[in-house]
């Protein structure tokens, strides 16, 4: 079942759900730093992974500063767990749980 704390959202009808780098680095136990490089040298890597991964900007909680992140497609995070090496025993079940999530917000219908 969705976790509430797996943020995967799913904003239009239409759009794929995407999941932010931030809240999958937070998950992961890893650095948003480290998820960051591992998406760049994806997308620099092969041109046909910048679909998976939209830019994307947040406000930090003090209100001052905008930091870089990417919104990743359900593709786009498993080709980033596939490839990166981010995998430890906690990612390969977060992965799973991220995985799940992507498929429950698929299938809940829209209003």
């Amino acid at each position: 079942m969705y976790d509430i704390n797996t943020p995967i959202v799913n904003d239009h009808f239409d759009a794929p759900a995407t999941a932010n780098s931030r809240h999958v680095a937070e998950m992961l136990g890893k650095s948003h730093k480290a998820v960051l490089s591992k998406i760049k040298e994806l997308i620099y890597s092969e041109s046909s992974f910048a679909d998976e991964f939209l830019p994307a900007s947040y406000t930090l909680s003090s209100g001052v500063f905008r930091v870089t992140s990417f919104n990743m497609t359900k593709s786009g995070f498993n080709s980033l767990m596939r490839i990166s090496g981010l995998y430890g025993r906690k990612s390969r079940a977060t992965a799973q749980e991220f995985l799940d999530a992507f498929e429950e917000v698929r299938n809940t219908p829209h209003n």
